[in-house]
């Protein structure tokens, strides 16, 4: 099965699925041919074909844990959560605490609201080997309730969008010991210095000399901290918790000069997440139905070189998209910021933009892929809005894993006459 692996790693799919394909004609007993062939089928995004795979692979060996939890994965990614988790707890009677799978459990515990069972299975992220998380190596030892009164290093450990969203537990530092040192995203600090203005914030690529603290934490540990001290904080958390310089916001205005019957929608189609980006990204062609909707001014929010798509989308079809000059998207984060707040609303991917937005209480529209692709935080909802960013609302791609049914729903409610309230808050 090497070769065909490489084939696999080599992005040959049709090759690799030929193969596979040969190797169970051959021996239709052939267990990890089936397993290959799942994984790759889920990684193409053919969903119904690679549980039908896994399926087949269990009939030969219906005790593999493994292939028990590889198809819950892929129940999970179509939203059948019951039997994602009935496939997960088989799999863990047979493999009891097995690491991989408890994780895959806190993804299901937390994507149905299942906040403290999601998030204690959630420190198995350092110990699954899928993709495990880099542990902050240090001497000094992890905070437990025990060092209420040290001084500890929380550390931002994963993507800037993962740590916008776990920033939002920041505000219960004071609980958790008696001072706080935060190291994070450098882009992020004077965001984070203007909306936690009793805390400390440092670069995470500058962390200090141990002797600056006691103990240390993960910055996604946050939330099982604050369950260990009983903080109940499901009654605040929704509610926006980061603030940017309203004099940014006035200076960019200025820069926009948008008239006053024109509705300014900042715009991002693309995620640069490794592994998950391109499922996550949307191609202004594809968004034109959006792109034509009258009285609208499209602001450029997209961060990274994008002058390409620009260009393109302007001479193939007439529509300019505004990129405000002063404002670097991807390296200057409080002008991003301030751009976000003045625009009226917002038409993001599954990005980091849309992780401010929503950690901002800034109105906006995102476009979820299906799958794996689209992370835990934005499965729980109400009225298609997330539990955790309640001033965006989501659209989602159905099986057939098009963009055309979410942004057609999308650009209809753009063009009703009461668009203003749809939007939310400003």
């Amino acid at each position: 099965m090497l070769f065909r692996s490489a084939l696999q790693r080599l992005k040959r799919h049709a090759d690799a699925l030929a193969s596979f394909r040969d190797a169970i004609a051959l021996n239709p007993a052939f267990t990890d041919a089936w397993l290959n062939l799942a994984g790759l089928l889920r990684e193409l995004r053919r969903f119904d074909e690679s549980i039908k795979a896994f399926s087949a692979a269990l009939k030969i060996s219906p005790s593999d844990a493994e292939l028990l939890q590889a198809r819950a994965e892929v129940y999970a990614d179509i939203g059948e959560t019951d039997l994602a988790m009935s496939d997960l707890e088989h799999a863990l009677h047979l493999k009891p605490g097995n690491a991989n799978s408890m994780w895959a459990r806190s993804f299901i515990e937390l994507s149905t609201g299942n906040f403290q069972s999601g998030f204690d299975l959630f420190e198995y992220r350092f110990r699954q080997t899928k993709t495990p998380a880099k542990f902050f190596q240090t001497r000094r030892p992890l905070w437990t309730p025990t060092y209420k009164r040290s001084r500890v290093l929380i550390w931002s450990e994963q993507g800037l969008g993962d740590e916008i969203f776990f920033s939002r537990w920041l505000r219960f530092c004071s609980n958790i010991a008696d001072s706080a040192l935060i190291a994070v995203d450098g882009r992020m600090i004077p965001i984070y210095e203007l909306s936690f203005p009793t805390l400390q914030f440092i670069r995470k690529d500058l962390i200090p000399d141990r002797s600056d603290y006691d103990c240390h934490l993960p910055m996604g540990s946050l939330p099982k901290a604050t369950s260990e001290l009983k903080i109940d904080w499901r009654e605040t958390i929704q509610s926006s918790y980061l603030k940017i310089d309203e004099s940014d916001v006035l200076d960019i205005k200025a820069k926009l000069n948008a008239p006053a019957n024109r509705r300014i929608v900042g715009l991002t189609w693309k995620s640069e997440r490794p592994g998950l980006g391109a499922a996550k990204s949307v191609s202004l062609q594809e968004m034109l139905p959006i792109l034509r909707v009258p009285n609208c001014i499209f602001v450029n929010l997209q961060y990274g070189d994008c002058t390409e798509d620009l260009a393109r989308i302007e001479s193939e079809h007439g529509i300019t998209i505004l990129t405000v000059r002063d404002v670097n998207n991807k390296d200057d984060l409080p002008s991003h910021a301030a751009l976000l707040q003045c625009c009226d609303s917002l038409v993001l991917t599954c990005n980091a933009t849309a992780h401010l937005a929503g950690a901002m209480g800034v109105a906006g529209r995102v476009l979820a892929p299906k799958g794996n692709s689209q992370l835990w935080y934005w499965l729980y909802r109400h009225n298609q809005r997330p539990f955790w960013y309640p001033s965006l609302k989501v659209f989602d791609q159905d099986l057939t894993l098009t963009w055309e049914k979410p942004i057609d729903r999308l650009a209809t409610e753009m063009k009703c006459a009461d668009f203003a309230t749809l939007v939310g808050p400003k």
